[in-house]
């Protein structure tokens, strides 16, 4: 007879913008506002696409979200949603937007190729959303309940819920996805929340009231927060402290973000219709820039070169460009983008064995092959797991009492990794023999490493009981791969 291991590969597609940004500029610059956008009925949030060519604008009155080129400034289609429209995200890859919609207590998947669109529902009045680095989870405040629904990309469902600050407004994940702040609107705090926890580790308290946004720096270093009674703090993310740093806005701040190149932090003043231009060098505001009636959110495109600003009140988009004095250097900049992150197992085929009164055991090999091309590296850690093996027979009924445990299969290496391509291979191999009952790591790199194609050898190990009935016993072997192990 012959013995069959079903395989069932998993591959995922880790997707990021990756910006080459220029040195910092030697003067900072001019930042003029341009022919205002037409968009719809009270917008409030707007995101750009990670190639930086698209801009998406939510609607809150009109329940819908406008498309904008942003080679030209042009409004070219729009989606209606199923409820009013709130904060917008767009994954990594550029494929999906998730988009809050607070009365409807739920979330709006969009499919941006073809517009389809699904719901999630997440209750508690959900206001803002953000996607992790790696696109594999996304955080969504809950103003009412007082929490962070954690959302499980892949699966489309929230897994977690992580209680944090009174009301929370806005959440933002650092650069490299260790952690992720939320700002806290009714008690004028920041809630540090350790991403592989899923936990609040700690509470920076703020000395001005209303925190209303927050953004990091490119470099992770640095957090800027608004208050809409104040101006911006400053905090310091290796010690999530605050010292007092920070800088006057002008009337209610309401949002705030960093240029890609960290050297300019925008922030919107609703109330004196103005963006306040922070120069991070001079570490002052060096522009006060006139936009529409009530800014309420503003986007720095991909590459920096220009920002959307969101007006509630007159339905519009200000773009913000930024030129630069003539004793200023000029920019290089150029983009890397990621590939995809595979694995593959080949089928573990056993010989045939005579039935026997005495347990036997028999033996296969199998090619292990990971190729990391997103260039991220974030690290990985590649595992196996094996399902019982059943066995069926064209002259019995299943019987599950026949079937062979999952913990009777074994792998082990059958030799070293093998470096095919890319940097050499300087993580960690299996080191000798595992039963497959639970998942085992087989191959893992740490983050900072792994950039490569690499091969395993394994070698398979099966425990046939004894009076093993005659016939065929199948299972499946699961390669299932995360992100910095």
């Amino acid at each position: 007879m012959k013995k069959r291991i079903l395989v069932t590969t998993a591959a995922a597609t880790l997707a990021a913008s990756v910006l080459i940004v220029p040195a910092a500029w030697a003067a900072p610059g001019v930042v003029t506002a341009g022919t205002a956008i037409s968009v719809g009925s009270a917008p409030i949030d707007v995101a750009f696409s990670p190639d930086g060519t698209h801009a998406y604008v939510t609607n809150y009155d009109s329940n819908t979200i406008s498309f904008i080129n942003a080679g030209n400034d042009e409004v070219y289609d729009s989606l209606e949603l199923p409820g009013s429209p709130r904060s917008i995200a767009i994954s990594p890859d550029g494929g999906t937007a998730y988009v809050t919609m607070p009365a409807a207590e739920g979330v709006a998947i969009i499919a941006l190729d073809t517009g389809a669109v699904g719901t999630l529902k997440v209750f508690g009045n959900p206001t803002s959303v953000a996607f992790s680095p790696l696109g594999n989870v996304a955080y969504v405040t809950n103003e009412f309940d007082s929490t962070v629904a954690v959302i499980d990309v892949a699966e489309g469902r929230v897994v977690d819920t992580i209680p944090v600050g009174l009301e929370p407004r806005d959440v933002a994940f650092s650069p490299d996805g260790a952690v992720a702040y939320v700002a806290n609107y009714g008690a004028a705090t920041v809630s540090v929340i350790d991403t592989q926890g899923a936990a609040v580790s700690k509470t920076i308290d703020l000395e001005s009231s209303r925190t209303s946004a927050v953004a990091f720096a490119p470099n992770g270093e640095t957090a800027y927060v608004s208050h809409e009674m104040g101006g911006v703090s400053i905090i310091d993310v290796a010690t999530a402290t605050y010292s007092g740093a920070g800088f006057a806005a002008g009337g209610s701040p309401s949002a705030v973000a960093v240029s890609p190149d960290g050297n300019s932090v925008y922030v919107t003043n609703r109330s004196d219709n103005t963006v306040s231009v922070f120069d991070v060098a001079s570490n002052s505001v060096t522009e006060t820039v006139g936009v529409g009636f009530e800014p309420l959110a503003v986007a720095f495109s991909p590459t920096g070169t220009v920002a959307y600003v969101v007006n509630i009140s007159d339905y519009t988009v200000t773009p913000l460009t930024r030129t630069f004095s003539s004793n200023a250097t000029a920019s290089v900049s150029s983009a890397v983008t990621p590939g995809i992150f595979t694995t593959w197992l080949s089928d573990v085929n056993f010989e045939a064995v005579p039935f026997s009164h005495a347990e036997q055991t028999t033996t296969s090999g199998a090619l292990l092959v990971v190729d990391d091309q997103t260039g991220l590296l974030a690290g990985w850690n590649v595992t196996l797991q094996s399902s019982a093996l059943v066995w069926t027979s064209p002259s019995a009924s299943v019987n599950a009492a026949r079937d062979i445990p999952a913990g009777n299969l074994t792998v082990a290496p059958a030799n070293e990794v093998s470096n095919v391509a890319g940097e050499p291979f300087s993580g960690a191999s299996l080191g000798g023999s595992a039963a497959l009952d639970s998942a085992v790591s087989v191959l893992s790199a740490p983050a900072g490493a792994g950039s490569g194609s690499y091969e395993l050898a394994l070698a398979f190990s099966l425990a046939i009981p004894a009076n093993a009935p005659t016939g065929n016993y199948a299972g499946t072997l699961t390669t299932t791969f995360a992100a910095a192990p």
